[in-house]
């Protein structure tokens, strides 16, 4: 994902990526209840439909990729340390005694 590649070498280049994806996102899946899932990049054709992932992973990691690049880090949104899951679930970092 953008966000761990930005995290590794602090490139602007994944922060830009995940801008462009943002706009994309809002010029041609944006429709009156949410958005929608193109079936076709090239016609851009949508579905009537959106992704149950779309929320909760797409979303999740470009709004941390984007608070990575002003500086902020996971834990000090979220309240506690944590890696997240693929699917964007965090899980808590716990030290054992």
């Amino acid at each position: 994902s953008a966000y761990y590649l930005f995290l590794a070498t602090k490139n602007m280049n994944y922060v830009q990526a995940v801008g462009r994806m943002i706009n994309d996102i809002q010029t041609h899946a944006k429709v009156k209840c949410g958005y929608a899932s193109i079936s076709d990049v090239k016609t851009k054709e949508l579905e009537d439909k959106m992704e149950s992932f779309f929320l909760s992973e797409t979303l999740k990691y470009a709004y941390l990729t984007v608070k990575a690049a002003q500086g902020e880090s996971m834990e000090s949104l979220l309240g506690f340390e944590a890696i997240l899951t693929t699917e964007g679930h965090p899980f808590p970092v716990r030290t054992w005694p």
